[in-house]
């Protein structure tokens, strides 16, 4: 959300960030000049959430908002409750994750949400096909636009600073790094990225691990490593704000999630040009072409994922060829010129809706 709000067109669109609670982006979105307003929530269980829908529509009306995209299961909710069938507001919902991510409760509000709905945007084909299948949203009703990627991270700076980063991230600069950036929870389940460097036959050089991010597995994950013996090859970085620029310091970018969406980290992974080793889950196929740009194998299964990490850690240049396919790929599909003048139209085109209803409603 961030990115695309930067990068609307000023002269085409007034925007403002609706918030629930405040987090560690919030002051980049303040330095990026955004306008927000925020409506406090804790919970849609609790009485609160009433006040926090009426303040919503009302401020809506007064305001004269002509499409709310709302971005998250949370906001989908709030967003079909806060616009009603015949307000001028066109609604857009988003759908970036699994079925199976949240509880059961959340995702059925949230399926009834989609009723309201002028548009779901999905952020990937496989997402798309989730909607239709798993959530029986009619086609006409679904449009596919891709994540896209800072334009810094395909800046070839980036790339002659390596060492550097891998110095910030306290790994040997001749090292060979296979590193992953998502939060430590189970979905993510980094356990099998562990058991699988644990597993790699001998004869290749020693191979460190990081894992950036932050979550509630922190803790077995260290425990794990040092179980598997290779607590001194992991490095747990933690949470750092524009994470997508240490792909350049990897040999090999992996994602292990038994859950996805449409992982940004590996678009961003192949723009930095890293090849890609990630389970076959969600919108990852959309992302990964099998044998091109990296591989990937069925979720939990460590043993696949060591054998395909070893073919990539001893070929060199299999890592640059497949690397360079992956560059090329998100230049032309997620790159900010690709997909902001796509959501832009989309935009325009709700537009016109909302001011022929204007005009009936005089």
């Amino acid at each position: 959300m961030l990115r695309l709000a930067s990068r609307l067109d000023p002269d085409r669109f007034s925007v403002v960030i609706a918030y629930g609670r405040e987090g560690n982006l919030l002051p980049k979105f303040e330095a990026a000049g955004l306008r927000l307003k925020q409506f406090e929530f804790t919970s849609l269980r609790s009485p609160r959430a009433i006040g926090t829908v009426r303040r919503l529509r009302s401020w809506l009306k007064s305001e004269q908002i002509d499409v709310l995209h709302t971005h998250d299961i949370y906001s989908n909710v709030f967003g079909a409750l806060a616009v009603s069938s015949g307000d001028s507001t066109r609604l857009i919902m988003s759908r970036r994750w699994g079925i199976g991510q949240y509880n059961r409760l959340l995702e059925t509000g949230n399926r009834l949400a989609y009723t309201r709905a002028d548009l779901i945007l999905a952020n990937s084909n496989q997402v798309a096909v989730s909607l239709r299948n798993d959530e029986s949203v009619r086609a006409d009703r679904i449009v596919v636009v891709h994540n896209f990627v800072d334009e810094a991270v395909f800046a070839p700076e980036m790339a002659a600073k390596r060492t550097e980063f891998r110095e910030a991230l306290g790994v040997p600069p001749d090292a060979l790094v296979v590193g992953t950036i998502a939060n430590l929870r189970p979905v993510k389940d980094q356990a099998t990225l562990l058991r699988a460097i644990a597993a790699l036959p001998a004869g290749i050089p020693p191979v460190h691990v990081v894992l950036i991010g932050e979550g509630a597995s922190r803790r077995d994950l260290e425990v794990l490593a040092g179980q598997l013996g290779i607590a001194a090859r992991v490095h747990l970085i933690g949470a750092i704000l524009d994470a997508s620029k240490y792909h350049h310091a990897f040999d090999v970018s992996v994602l292990t999630s038994v859950r996805e969406g449409f992982p940004n980290t590996l678009v961003e992974a192949m723009a930095a040009g890293r090849p890609v080793v990630a389970t076959r889950v969600g919108g990852v196929p959309d992302a990964v072409i099998e044998g091109e740009t990296g591989y990937m194998v069925e979720a939990g299964d460590h043993a696949a994922f060591g054998e395909r990490l070893a073919r990539l850690l001893t070929d060199p240049d299999r890592r640059e060829r497949m690397g360079r396919a992956g560059y090329e790929i998100a230049a032309r599909h997620f790159h900010e010129a690709a997909v902001v003048p796509m959501l832009e139209g989309i935009y325009r085109r709700l537009l016109a809706l909302t001011e022929a209803r204007r005009a009936t409603s005089r």
